[in-house]
């Protein structure tokens, strides 16, 4: 069951391009609201290329790399990621880079025709397959690097010798299933600095089914507003004092959360760190977003406390979302064995302890060793009642 709640009026201002955009979306696709706000997001991202803000000693710019995990067939991730891309296209043709590539191919492109694009990979684990042949050597570390978006990349290929690009900047739009993930990603995946740098955003369920969907009315004014932010908005953005405050009191607690989570030391914290930097740039979109369309003549950039919440609340549900992602994936056998009896208390609560052990086909002292931990870190609780003259004990997920 989907536990993550999204309320559309906290995510999406009344009056911006991201709300004209999922308006223009929904009567024709039914797939989960999520999936249009983070692809309408990246199409803003790729516009405001020329935007950052100061960072200590570096730039932040609002690139994204975005992963959406769904079934296959029904949630419409092909299709939520085509409109994305064809919106894209019309605003700057190629911008999307090609589907096949090498890597001196890829840099070739970068150093030669423009420093910027998106990668639209319909199903990532086909592309990380593809990064393990010997021609792709080195790709995924070099695409780590190019997520920060340096003022100079230096690239030495055979065919061209050094080869100097600046300001590169780099989105990603992919998808996957859960089931893919859950097999093959290992905790050294996510401990690496590749897959923690993507945002994840899941669906197991969905709000409407069209049996005909609508036909799409004129993407024109989607496309010309797009076109006018990318003319406009550019250069060094700021941000309010209590806008400030709000993001720094936000990435605090977020690096208090993911320092108590023993249970994926290393690895939670990897992906709230990231965290902390996406709502910043969440916030950088918003800001002009909302500023392209109710204060176009303004031609100061600075971030305000309204973006900024609209950038936390995004980015507190997709917190969420990486806990679904952790949660559902096995580093040892220890934590898969956790897996398997939480999902036995979370399909039954109440489930009696002789039968979840029966169903979980775990050896007594795995399995016990199993509802300690999960005990102890909170995830489920357990009650004892006296039934004709005997304690029974059963299982619930959550609190007590």
């Amino acid at each position: 069951m989907d536990t993550r709640i999204l309320d559309m009026k906290q995510v999406v201002h009344p009056d911006s391009w991201l709300g004209m955009y999922t308006d223009y979306l929904n009567p024709t696709i039914d797939a989960p609201d999520q999936f249009g706000i983070v692809c309408g997001l990246s199409c803003l991202s790729m516009v405001c290329r020329d935007l950052y803000i100061p960072y200590g000693q570096n730039r932040i710019r609002p690139n994204l790399w975005i992963g959406i995990v769904a079934p296959s067939t029904r949630y419409r991730k092909s299709t939520s990621i085509g409109v994305a891309r064809r919106i894209m296209e019309s605003v700057e043709p190629g911008i999307v880079f090609p589907d096949t590539y090498s890597p001196e191919g890829f840099i070739d492109h970068l150093a030669n025709e423009r420093p910027y694009g998106c990668f639209v990979w319909g199903e990532i684990k086909s592309t990380l397959s593809a990064f393990e042949k010997s021609y792709m050597r080195g790709h995924k570390e070099d695409l780590t690097f190019l997520y920060d978006c340096p003022e100079t990349w230096n690239r030495k290929t055979k065919t061209s010798g050094l080869i100097k690009i600046t300001n590169p900047y780099i989105g990603i739009i992919a998808s996957s299933t859960q089931e893919w993930l859950n097999q093959c990603l290992t905790e050294g995946d996510l401990k690496g600095g590749f897959l923690p740098r993507f945002l994840w955003v899941i669906a197991d369920m969905k709000s409407r089914f069209f049996a005909w969907p609508d036909t799409p009315d004129s993407d024109s004014q989607l496309i010309e507003h797009l076109m006018r932010i990318r003319e406009s908005f550019a250069g060094e953005m700021e941000i309010d004092i209590h806008a400030k405050e709000l993001f720094c009191d936000y990435v605090t607690q977020l690096d208090i959360e993911g320092a108590a989570q023993l249970e994926y030391e290393g690895i939670l914290s990897a992906f709230y760190s990231r965290l902390g930097i996406y709502a910043l740039k969440f916030a950088m979109l918003y800001q002009t977003d909302i500023q392209s369309m109710t204060d176009s003549h303004n031609k100061d950039r600075v971030i305000t406390m309204d973006a900024m919440q609209y950038a936390i609340c995004w980015s507190e549900y997709l917190k969420q979302n990486i806990s679904e992602l952790l949660g559902s994936a096995a580093f040892n056998e220890l934590m898969a064995n956790r897996i398997k009896v939480l999902k036995l208390i979370q399909a039954k609560p109440g489930i009696a302890r002789s039968e979840t052990l029966k169903y979980s086909r775990l050896s007594k002292r795995d399995f016990d060793e199993s509802i300690v931990t999960l005990i102890e870190s909170e995830q489920i609780f357990n009650r004892v009642e006296q039934t004709q003259g005997r304690p029974k004990t059963s299982y619930y997920p959550g609190k007590s």
